[in-house]
């Protein structure tokens, strides 16, 4: 996802630590919006696929799945943005980001373990190994040998929550970003862009056959780069002439990558064919808020608040409804495919908003709350009684 993916971003973080003075009171309303359009997207995609072996279709939405290349834009522009100005502890910086990201995770591939162990075949696409299992939860790429399909040129990285792939991204960056957050600050950006370059060139010359070496070498990890390099033109005193410069080519690249997937969708890489124009949408829309274009919509920023429950959590919608339409209706019509399209992502994101509210923002809540009591006493603990009394 921004994560999200995954990208997915702290909250709290970009609401009161505005470094690029949006809008007057700190909030991002488009990185929320857009949030809100990659989960979405994501969840009309895989409806799109749903009801047809082998991921047939007779509603075509490929494009979709760059809902994905989406979240790795924003995330790397989050991070980028809520650390470039202000000290911060990579051990802070990883305890939080897995506050944010791992009970949700855990307890949907928790539940979907469950599912697989008691009612095999319930569902196509959980494992009922637990060795799978463990990886998935750990965050470490592995084959999925449960849900091959006949279609499958080449086996898929897929942990028992199918888009939890994606995680396995987001997990990496945030291990290489918390590194770089231990250097000095204006090491922090270049060493970022280094590493990563290096691990992608790697992935292209030697192509890692290996889940996680394939997975950590693979040029996917260059859209976080793209958001990084949205936050830095955005808060830095960059010459006008430079930022224009940018500007155009990254209007320009997003373009020709748009006709080239129009016309031959498997020419180029996907961080080209999707990554790029994800960055230009990115881009355009932080570049209005800038100009104080883009309006505050209350409901939009709830579905943005809850697009990393929806992305989480979609795929059980989307197995139920499927089994209740295989019963009932004819999924070789298109007007079944528009339907069941239309009525599970309604219900994915009612779902997603409910689990937002009474779950993952609660649970985020206590959790953060009890490691900054516990960070706070380890500090009153480590202060010299002589400080103290004085």
């Amino acid at each position: 996802m921004a994560s999200v993916t995954t990208t997915q971003i702290d909250l709290q973080v970009v609401r009161t630590e505005s470094v690029m003075g949006v809008q007057s009171n700190g909030e991002i309303f488009s990185i929320q919006y857009l949030r809100a359009l990659a989960a979405l997207s994501v969840v009309i995609h895989h409806a799109s696929i749903a009801l047809l072996p082998n991921s047939q279709t007779l509603i075509p939405f490929q494009a979709g799945a760059a809902g994905v290349d989406l979240f790795f834009v924003i995330s790397g522009f989050i991070m980028y943005y809520t650390t470039a100005r202000r000290a911060v502890q990579p051990t802070d910086f990883y305890v939080r980001r897995l506050i944010r990201i791992f009970p949700l995770y855990f307890a949907a591939s928790t539940l979907a373990f469950l599912i697989a162990r008691i009612t095999p075949g319930l569902v196509r696409t959980f494992s009922a190994n637990p060795y799978d299992y463990l990886r998935s939860i750990l965050f470490i790429p592995y084959y999925n040998t449960t849900t091959k399909a006949e279609h499958w040129i080449v086996p898929l990285v897929r942990p028992e929550i199918g888009q939890g792939w994606t995680l396995n991204y987001e997990i990496f960056f945030y291990l290489l970003f918390g590194l770089c957050l231990a250097m000095p600050r204006r090491f922090r950006t270049h060493s970022l862009v280094i590493v990563l370059l290096l691990l992608s060139t790697l992935g292209m010359l030697f192509k890692p056959s290996g889940a996680i070496l394939s997975t950590y070498t693979d040029s996917l990890l260059l859209e976080f780069l793209f958001g990084v390099a949205l936050g830095h033109f955005l808060i830095h005193n960059v010459r006008p002439s430079l930022k224009i410069s940018g500007s155009l080519l990254l209007i320009l690249g997003a373009a020709a990558s748009l006709i080239v997937q129009f016309y031959n969708p498997h020419l180029l890489p996907r961080v080209i064919g999707y990554g790029l124009p994800a960055a230009g949408i990115v881009g355009a829309v932080l570049w209005l808020e800038r100009a104080k274009l883009i309006p505050r919509w209350p409901f939009l920023l709830l579905l943005g608040d809850a697009s990393y429950s929806l992305y989480i959590l979609h795929g059980f919608v989307l197995a139920a409804f499927r089994r209740a339409c295989a019963d009932f209706f004819n999924v070789n019509l298109i007007s079944t495919h528009i339907g069941f399209i239309v009525v599970s992502a309604l219900a994915a994101e009612v779902v997603g908003v409910l689990v937002f509210r009474y779950a993952e923002r609660p649970v985020t809540t206590v959790l953060t709350a009890a490691y900054k009591r516990n960070k706070d006493s380890r500090k009153d603990s480590a202060t010299p009684a002589s400080e103290v009394a004085s």
